[in-house]
C-alpha cells in the first residue's frame, strides 16, 4: 500500500519501509513514525539514519497495560503522547522514557520549552495553562 519513507535534505532514501505516518526531524536525531502491523497502528522512534530506537508495543489482550500512543513530533526534546486511545495525556523523550507522567487532560505541541496544557486536580478542579518541559504549570489561566 502507499505509505511514506524517509529521505535526507539531499534526497537520499533512508528507509525502506514504508510508514503510515512520520514528523519531520526538529533536528538531527530522532523523529516519530507509525507502521502498521497484523492491522494495528504501532509508533516508533526512529533516529536519523531510519534505524529504530524504540517501539511501542502493542499490549496483550486481556492485560491491563494500556497502549502509548505519541501525538506530536520532537519539539524541545519532548513528544506528546496519550496512555491509550482516549487516556490521559503526557510526554516521553527521544529514548521513549516518560518525562511528564500521564495524568494531564490534554498537552499541544511544545514549543520553545513550552506547551499548553490541562490537568484535573486531585479536588477535581481543572487547571488550564502553559506548562514546561518537566510538567510544571509556569501560566495558569485565571478563572
Amino acid at each position: 500500500g502507499d505509505g511514506y519513507i524517509l529521505i535526507d535534505n539531499m534526497g537520499k532514501t533512508l528507509t525502506e519501509s514504508k510508514f503510515k505516518g512520520a514528523a519531520n526531524f526538529t533536528s538531527k536525531d530522532v523523529t516519530v513514525a507509525r507502521i502498521e502491523e497484523n492491522y494495528e497502528e504501532v509508533y516508533l522512534l526512529l533516529d536519523y539514519n531510519g534505524k529504530v530506537v524504540k517501539q511501542f508495543e502493542k499490549p496483550a489482550p486481556g492485560t491491563q497495560k494500556e497502549q502509548v500512543l505519541i501525538k506530536s513530533g520532537f519539539n524541545s526534546g519532548l513528544a506528546t503522547a496519550s496512555w491509550g486511545i482516549f487516556g490521559k495525556m503526557g510526554a516521553i523523550d527521544k529514548t521513549g522514557k516518560t518525562i511528564i507522567p500521564f495524568d494531564f487532560e490534554s498537552i499541544d505541541a511544545f514549543a520553545c520549552e513550552r506547551a499548553t496544557a490541562v490537568k484535573t486536580d486531585k479536588t477535581g478542579m481543572q487547571i488550564e495553562g502553559v506548562i514546561d518541559t518537566h510538567g510544571n504549570f509556569v501560566i495558569i489561566k485565571s478563572r
